[in-house]
C-alpha cells in the first residue's frame, strides 16, 4: 500500500522535475547559480532590515583595527580580514554581510571541487547544494568573523591537499601550506582538520612515496614560518588565546552538555540524509543501487567527524559553544553523498535542485518576516541611539577634542568605535590584552565608559578610581514591523589622570 502511495507521489513530481532537469545538465553551474543568488539576496536582506552590525562582526573589526597578531579570543586572521574588508568598504554594514555571504557561498563551490575530485558532477553537485539546507548558512547565523571563514577554509585547503595527493604539483603543496597556516590563524580548531589529514596520508601506504619529495616539507616549511610572528606573540601575551579556550571549557559545567552536543554533531548528517531521503522518493520509479565510493567517503568523513568526536568528548568535562560544529558540516556534505547507496544522475541532482528552491523560497519568506516582525535590541537599535548621546555627552565634559576611547563591555564599546567618525579605539572591560595596549592611553587622554556601573569595579581598582558617576541612557527600538521596545545603557566621563577630580558628576539627560 505504502508503495503505491510512494510512486503516485513519484509520478506527481516526476513532472516538475522534468522540468528542471532540462537546466540541470552543468552541475557547476547550478551550484554557482545558487550561491550567487542566495548571496545577494541575503546580503540585500541584512542590508535593508538589519540597522546595526552583530556582536561578532563588531569585534572581529575592532580586533583587526589593532593590527596585532592575535587577541585574547582568537588567532589573528579574522581580524585582519574583518577590518580590511570594512576600510575597503567605507566601513558600510552591507559590505560585512557580503563578506559573510561569499565565505560560504566559497565553501560550497570547494565542496563541489573538492568532491569532483573522486564523483562525478551530479553527485558533486549534490554533495554542494546539500548544504545549503543547513541552518548554518542561512542569514540568522551568517556573520562575518572566525565561524565563516573556517567554513570557507576548511573545503579549499582539502581540495589542495587533494589535489596535492594526487598529482604532487608544487603549486598545490604551496598552497596547502598557506592555506593551512591561515586556518590555525584564524581557529586553532583548524588543527583538529590538520591531524585529519595526516591520518589520512598515512592510512594509505602509497602516499609515503611523496615524503621522497621536497614538496611536503616544503608546504611545511611555509606554514611554520607564516605561524612564527604569532607564536611569538603568543609567548609575550602568556598564551592568553590558550587560556581564554581552557577557561570556556571550564565554565560551569551542565549535566546535558554532552547530549546537546551529540545532537549538534548528527544534526547536518540528519538533515542532509532526509534530504536524499526525500529526493529518493521523488525518483522512487528511477532508483538505482550502485556501489558506495567508499575510499573517499571514508577520507572526507574522517576530515569532519574526527574534530566532532574530539568535541563531543571534550563536552564530558567542560562547556562547548555549539557553533564550533558549524565550520564541520561542509565535508560531511561530502561523505554522506560518496556513501549514498543509490545512483545520482541528472534526474536525481534535478530533484535536489527542486527541493533546494521550494526550500530556499520558504526560508527567504520566513527570515524576512522574522526580521521584519520580531524587534531585537542587537539588530534593530539604531547606531545613533548610542552615537549622538555619547557625542553631547562628552562634550559636556570636554568640548575641546572627540572621544579618545571608549571602555566597556564588547557590544556597547564596538558600537562606538564603529559608528562614530572619528572610530575612537574600543577598549573591552575585562580583555586582558585590551587593557594592556590601551592604560596609558586611558590615564593619558581619559575615556568615555559606557555600560552597565557593576562591570567597572575590577576596572576601578586597576585605576585606582574611588567613584566613577554614570548616567543612565534611554532608547527605543523597533523592526520594521515590529513593537517599538525600550532598552537603556550608562555613559561616565573619565577624565585624564592630571585632572583634579577623579570622580566627575554627569549632568547630561538621557533621550
Amino acid at each position: 500500500m505504502w508503495k503505491n502511495k510512494l510512486l503516485k507521489i513519484s509520478d506527481h513530481a516526476g513532472k516538475a522535475i522534468g522540468k528542471v532537469e532540462k537546466y540541470c545538465g552543468d552541475p557547476a553551474r547550478t551550484v554557482t547559480f545558487f550561491a550567487l543568488v542566495l548571496t545577494v539576496f541575503y546580503t540585500v536582506q541584512c542590508s535593508l532590515f538589519q540597522n546595526i552590525l552583530g556582536l561578532d562582526v563588531l569585534e572581529t573589526i575592532t580586533w583587526g583595527a589593532q593590527g596585532a597578531w592575535g587577541h585574547a579570543k582568537h588567532p589573528p586572521l579574522s581580524g585582519w580580514l574583518g577590518y580590511g574588508i570594512s576600510y575597503l568598504g567605507g566601513h558600510k554594514d552591507w559590505i560585512m554581510y557580503l563578506a559573510a555571504h561569499c565565505c560560504t557561498a566559497l565553501s560550497v563551490i570547494y565542496v563541489y571541487k573538492c568532491a569532483r575530485i573522486f564523483m562525478d558532477k551530479y553527485e558533486s553537485g549534490t554533495a554542494a547544494l546539500l548544504l545549503y539546507f543547513l541552518f548554518y548558512y542561512s542569514p540568522s547565523e551568517t556573520k562575518f568573523c572566525t565561524y565563516p571563514l573556517e567554513m570557507m577554509l576548511v573545503p579549499m585547503s582539502s581540495f589542495y591537499f587533494f589535489r596535492a595527493l594526487q598529482d604532487n604539483k608544487w603549486h598545490n603543496w604551496l598552497l596547502l601550506g598557506l592555506l593551512a597556516a591561515l586556518g590555525i590563524l584564524n581557529k586553532y580548531s583548524f588543527g583538529l582538520v590538520m591531524t585529519a589529514w595526516a591520518v589520512i596520508f598515512f592510512r594509505n601506504k602509497a602516499n609515503l612515496q611523496l615524503l621522497k619529495s621536497a614538496k611536503p616539507y616544503l608546504a611545511a616549511a611555509l606554514m611554520i614560518v607564516l605561524l612564527l610572528p604569532h607564536l611569538r606573540w603568543l609567548y609575550e601575551n602568556d598564551f592568553v588565546c590558550l587560556t581564554h579556550v581552557g577557561n570556556r571549557l571550564s565554565d560551569e559545567y551542565k549535566w546535558y552538555t554532552p547530549l546537546v552536543t551529540i545532537s549538534t554533531a548528527a544534526y547536518p548528517y540528519g538533515m542532509m540524509a532526509l534530504v536524499l531521503l526525500l529526493t529518493s522518493i521523488l525518483n522512487s520509479r528511477t532508483l538505482q543501487r550502485t556501489t558506495i565510493k567508499k575510499a573517499p567517503a571514508i577520507d572526507f568523513l574522517l576530515i569532519a567527524a574526527l574534530p566532532a568526536v574530539t568535541l563531543i568528548v571534550l563536552s564530558f568535562f567542560g562547556d562547548i559553544i555549539q557553533m564550533w560544529f558549524c565550520t564541520m558540516a561542509a565535508m560531511a556534505a561530502a561523505a554522506i553523498t560518496a556513501f549514498f547507496p543509490w545512483k545520482i544522475d541528472r534526474r536525481f541532482f534535478a530533484g535536489t535542485v527542486l527541493l533546494l528552491t521550494m526550500y530556499s523560497i520558504l526560508m527567504m519568506l520566513g527570515t524576512t518576516l522574522d526580521v521584519t516582525l520580531k524587534s531585537k535590541p542587537r539588530v534593530h537599535s539604531l547606531p545613533e541611539s548610542y552615537t549622538f548621546a555619547a557625542v553631547e555627552f562628552y562634550r559636556k565634559h570636554d568640548p575641546t577634542k572627540p572621544i579618545p576611547i571608549v571602555v566597556g563591555p564588547r557590544f556597547e564599546a564596538t558600537v562606538l568605535e564603529n559608528y562614530l567618525p572619528h572610530r575612537p579605539p574600543a577598549c573591552e572591560i575585562d580583555d586582558p590584552i585590551f587593557l594592556k595596549l590601551y592604560t596609558q592611553k586611558i590615564r593619558r587622554e581619559g575615556a568615555l565608559l559606557i555600560g552597565k556601573p557593576e562591570k567597572f569595579e575590577q576596572f576601578k581598582k586597576d585605576m585606582n578610581i574611588e567613584q566613577i558617576n554614570f548616567q543612565k541612557i534611554n532608547f527605543t527600538y523597533k523592526s520594521l514591523w515590529g513593537k517599538k521596545r525600550k532598552r537603556a545603557y550608562f555613559l561616565a566621563y573619565l577624565p585624564p589622570v592630571s585632572s583634579e577630580a577623579a570622580s566627575v558628576p554627569s549632568t547630561v539627560q538621557g533621550k
